[in-house]
């Protein structure tokens, strides 16, 4: 009975709930059960995935051990190369990355991806993923696949990033459509990587995709847009196309505004000052790197913040070109 009501609670993400469910079975379980039984592991999975998913209720270790533990039970009773190991180390992936333990991140996504690849087809239809056990252990690939592109593409591994990426987004074409929200994360993730590679026109033809899927999701004023359209902005920057860049970074701005989402605001005035900047014109970028440090300072981040400290930075900087010009004329 706890354990069904976790699993209702996990859905209706009441994780508080979800976790007092779990923890009771775990005890019942624990008593009445050898410690290795496969329904302590299926515990111990479902446990930890809670754990992790609500920072409050607990370290990173205690939900790393319930994987470990799931590990220990379903490899002495389904193999070591059982996709319920694939995911239980594609979260472990998750948490030793969200601690900052990248090499114990990318070895877990790794052996993950590969328990999958040797039980699921490489190229499946729709027809061999409308069983729901498949659909669910094609997901569970489809989200080990997008974490390991993530995180080659932070460590700097640009080849093997962009092909996982689209991996990636082949399963999630088949799994949820053309144009879920999750291709346009994805196509976004690799215009970054274009971008970063100075390849531009590339990197805005993606953006551009994306952010008509965002928009026919979402609808023109959704913070998402805002999100895009700032990216889009600042890929417009690093190719010295300041007017667009500009145009597209206040276009973020008002979103942001309109919605009163203060720190999008203080960041998107952050990246107009730059351009602004960037462009010569070092009285507009400081006019908003003022605003946006006023609204850092309504916002309560103390001057040793690296965003406030940027800000105090750049508002120097500016003055000095704005007093080197005034000299000069």
């Amino acid at each position: 009975v706890f354990f069904k009501l976790g699993m209702i609670h996990q859905v209706q993400e009441s994780l508080d709930l979800a976790a007092g469910c779990f923890r009771e079975c775990l005890k019942i379980r624990m008593k009445v059960l050898p410690e290795d039984h496969i329904d302590i592991g299926d515990t111990h999975f479902y446990f930890a995935g809670v754990l992790f998913d609500n920072d409050h209720l607990s370290s990173n270790e205690e939900a790393t051990q319930h994987y470990i533990d799931a590990i220990r039970v379903y490899n002495k009773h389904l193999g070591e190369n059982h996709i319920s190991v694939a995911k239980c180390l594609a979260s472990l992936g998750n948490i030793f990355e969200d601690s900052s333990d990248l090499v114990k991140a990318g070895s877990c996504y790794q052996r993950a991806i590969t328990i999958f690849d040797s039980n699921l087809d490489d190229d499946p239809s729709r027809e061999d993923v409308s069983n729901l056990t498949l659909e669910d252990d094609y997901q569970a690939l489809a989200g080990a696949l997008l974490d390991w592109a993530t995180y080659l593409d932070r460590s700097g591994q640009d080849s093997a990033a962009m092909k996982a990426y689209h991996r990636a987004m082949k399963l999630y074409r088949v799994l949820l459509g053309p144009n879920h929200e999750i291709m346009a994360t994805i196509l976004c993730n690799i215009a970054n990587l274009l971008g970063r590679q100075e390849r531009y026109d590339e990197a805005m033809s993606l953006f551009d995709k994306a952010l008509k899927m965002r928009v026919a999701s979402f609808g023109e004023d959704h913070p998402s847009v805002a999100d895009l359209l700032l990216n889009c902005g600042l890929v417009h920057n690093k190719n010295r196309e300041y007017e667009e860049a500009i145009a597209t970074i206040q276009e973020s701005l008002h979103i942001r505004r309109s919605r009163g989402l203060e720190a999008g605001v203080a960041e998107a005035l952050t990246q107009l000052g730059i351009v602004q900047g960037n462009s010569g014109d070092f009285g507009g970028a400081l006019e908003s790197w003022d605003e946006s440090l006023s609204v850092y300072k309504q916002l309560g981040l103390p001057d040793e913040d690296p965003r406030v400290a940027e800000l105090i930075k750049h508002q120097i900087l500016a003055k000095q070109m704005i007093n080197n010009a005034e000299q000069n004329f």
